[in-house]
């Protein structure tokens, strides 16, 4: 007993063949297939050798019924290479025993036309034919247009034929076959069936030319007899009246329960395929019965019933076979992907690639398109086959697995294909930008250089064509001291005027986040100097030790200050600042912060009496000015200058650093500040403005009192 079901799957996988996948490292992000039954390992007849693999086959599978009292079904199988063993099948009439008839037809335009007769494809007639498919199976391979592979799905709906007593339907699919550049050679192959090639790595793991892709061409014919399909009347005349052979139909065509796999490969070797010369599928296929009953663990099912599951099953293992060909497809492409994002990677600015990304964004849209048009076809193919037996209760049960294969076949192209390959595009075009904006920078830096060449030397030449002129005040030809005389003044005057322009005037239009650009620089040197240095720019009180150090601060304060701030330096090259004179200068100040020295606070406090003096009276007047007109002479009393305290009196011009520690208590004493009690203050501020608006009130009272004693003595 078999544990699972070989027909279905535990995994949305589709069946995958035991073949090696010629190099192809397998892809993560695809399912695996889990707890599927492998078909027996059956015996055949006689073996293939590379000669007669290229030979023509057909493999023809007949399941027979039961016999009465019989506990097996008979299925025989028969490989056919010959044209005249293949007619000699239909010496005579079809054995009424055969319950279901199966023809694999492998590169073979001989038996493709005999079938063709035998079943009449060839009928044109809207009422029993299917237009067009006859053609299409006789055409093998795919159409071209502008020189290139069109790939195409049809579907031919359902129609009957009622002399014969048969429903039919078909389909024709284009698929894309992976091909191995080491096992197949490719002088042996149409170039016009060439769809793309696909790279992949060698046994040394080296990028190559791997797989060659061809567009090849299968189909499949249904066939489902009706002995009871009611024959027109008398005015419907039938077709078969004007054909010169007068035998019987079942004689002349195969009118029995049939399906027909019409399959092609560009190799023109039958393992080739879609559906390999005795691989799985057709080692299933011969022991069909035999599966069926151990999924549904009985012995009893009818004729009708088993011949309606084997057909579901064929049809259904046709589509796995597609879907298994999509898989391996994928699989070479994904990994061509992956060697084009190591190479866009690895130097995502070169634009030399942009015809290959417009080359493989072509290679998938084919992709989409074929993979719509199986999809298509699919969803056609389950409306015909419900139609074709009559029986509506079997509907959903055809190729019932086929939409969530080829739903996530397309997921797949979409995500690992055509996004992947837009990202990059994405991602190159942006690194073009960024280098292109750059080189233009650059560009505007030399621009700057040359312009100020240009400034430097435009007084010179002013002067020179100045004193060139013939006049009258020249023409006693004056000594060339008198040049050098006049270009140092002009020079300066010109620098100065210049300075004027760009310090003074430019500072007005300053863009509100320039300092953000240089953000990164700040926080690298507070990370070195954070008691000289803020996320924003230098601190604005701090007190250098020696001369040479307050030079280097009020050097590099003057850089950081205002539009003169130099560009952030960051972490590679492409971050440098921009100019020569700006990456001295970062270079510079990231040296000197190091090398400050700073006073210690004892030699602070030691030289701060002038500054807690100046300090003082401006919270006098502050206080002084804020405080009611009633109160500021009382108030000012409360402060004392720190000055008559001894203080020096020699100004050392340090100012006092800002802290901002927690731990840093505020102590007005250390400012010569008394401390004032602001509550009490306020108190009483209010009490006197409570006993003015009392006097207020008691005024109004007595003046309404005068005014009734008045109207009293006037009563």
């Amino acid at each position: 007993m078999h544990e699972h079901n070989p027909l279905t799957r535990s995994s949305t996988a589709t069946t995958r063949s035991t073949t090696d996948m010629g190099g192809i490292k397998p892809r993560l992000s695809l399912p695996t297939k889990i707890g599927r039954d492998r078909s027996p390992g059956l015996q055949w007849h006689r073996e293939y050798t590379p000669e007669t693999m290229k030979r023509p086959r057909c493999l023809m599978i007949d399941y027979v019924r039961k016999e009465a009292g019989a506990r097996t079904r008979k299925v025989i199988a028969e490989e056919i290479q010959d044209i005249y063993t293949l007619k000699k099948v239909y010496a005579g009439k079809r054995d009424p025993s055969t319950e279901l008839r199966l023809f694999h037809i492998q590169n073979w335009p001989e038996a493709t036309r005999f079938m063709i007769h035998k079943f009449r494809l060839h009928e044109d007639d809207d009422l029993t034919g299917q237009s067009g498919f006859a053609d299409w199976v006789a055409q093998k391979k795919p159409a071209r247009r502008a020189g290139k592979p069109l790939l195409l799905a049809r579907t031919w709906k359902v129609s009957s034929d009622p002399w014969r007593r048969v429903t039919k339907c078909a389909v024709g699919l284009d698929i894309m076959k992976r091909y191995k550049c080491s096992d197949t050679p490719t002088d042996r192959m149409g170039l016009e069936t060439r769809v793309t090639g696909l790279m992949g790595y060698d046994d040394a793991d080296n990028p190559i030319l791997h797989s060659n892709v061809y567009a090849q061409r299968t189909s499949m014919y249904v066939q489902y007899s009706h002995p009871d399909l009611a024959t027109p009347g008398p005015d419907v005349v039938s077709p078969y009246m004007r054909q010169h052979d007068h035998r019987p139909l079942d004689e002349l065509y195969d009118n029995g329960n049939t399906i027909i796999i019409f399959d092609n490969s560009d190799s023109h070797s039958i393992n080739d395929t879609l559906i390999p010369a005795r691989g799985e599928w057709e080692s299933r296929w011969r022991r069909l019965p035999f599966y069926l009953n151990n999924i549904k663990n009985s012995g009893d099912e009818d004729e009708e019933e088993m011949r309606g599951d084997c057909m579901r099953t064929i049809t259904q293992d046709v589509f796995k076979a597609v879907a298994e060909c999509w898989d391996e497809l994928l699989e070479a492409s994904w990994e061509h992907v992956s060697i084009l994002e190591d190479k866009i990677f690895e130097h995502p600015a070169d634009e030399s690639r942009a015809p290959e990304l417009w080359r493989n964004s072509a290679k998938w849209l084919k992709y989409e398109k074929l993979m719509y048009g199986h999809q298509d076809a699919v969803n056609d193919l389950r409306k015909y086959l419900v139609e074709l037996d009559g029986d509506l209760s079997d509907e959903g049960q055809w190729l019932k697995e086929a939409p969530a294969d080829f739903k996530r076949l397309e997921n797949l192209i979409e995500e690992d294909l055509v996004k992947r390959t837009s990202n990059l595009s994405e991602l190159m075009y942006k690194s073009v930008g960024i280098r292109d904006t750059r080189e233009s920078l650059r560009l505007g830096a030399s621009m700057w250089r040359l312009s100020w060449i240009t400034f430097i030397f435009l007084p010179l030449t002013f002067l020179c064509s100045f004193l060139g002129m013939n006049v009258d005040t020249f023409s006693n030809n004056p000594s060339i001291k008198w040049y050098f005389i006049s270009a140092a003044p002009f020079m300066i005057i010109v620098l100065i005027f210049w300075y004027l322009l760009k310090h003074w005037f430019a500072k007005s239009r300053q863009m509100p986040l320039q300092r953000g650009a240089y953000e990164a620089l700040f926080i690298e040197l507070q990370t070195m100097r954070p008691e000289i240095w803020t996320r924003q720019g230098p601190r604005e009180y701090v007190h250098p030790a020696d001369r040479m150090s307050r030079i280097k601060w009020a050097l590099m304060t003057r850089w950081t200050s205002g539009d003169a701030i130099p560009r952030a330096s960051g972490i590679s090259t492409e971050d440098e600042p921009i100019g020569t004179w700006n990456r001295v200068k970062r270079f510079l100040i990231e040296r000197w912060t190091r090398e400050i020295v700073l006073a210690s606070e004892e030699d602070v406090e030691a030289t701060g009496g002038l500054v807690f003096s100046t300090i003082a009276k401006t919270v006098e007047s502050s206080v002084g000015t804020a405080l009611p007109e009633d109160m500021a002479g009382e108030e000012v009393s409360d402060f004392e200058d720190v000055s008559e305290r001894g203080a020096p009196a020699r100004n050392s011009g340090v100012l006092v650093e800002e802290r901002a520690d927690a731990d840093v208590m505020w102590d007005p004493n250390r400012l010569g500040i008394r401390e004032v009690d602001w509550a009490d203050r306020m108190g009483r501020l209010r009490q006197r403005e409570d006993e003015r608006r009392e006097k207020e009130v008691s005024k109004e009272e007595e003046g309404l009192r005068e005014e009734k004693l008045e109207d009293e003595k006037d009563i």
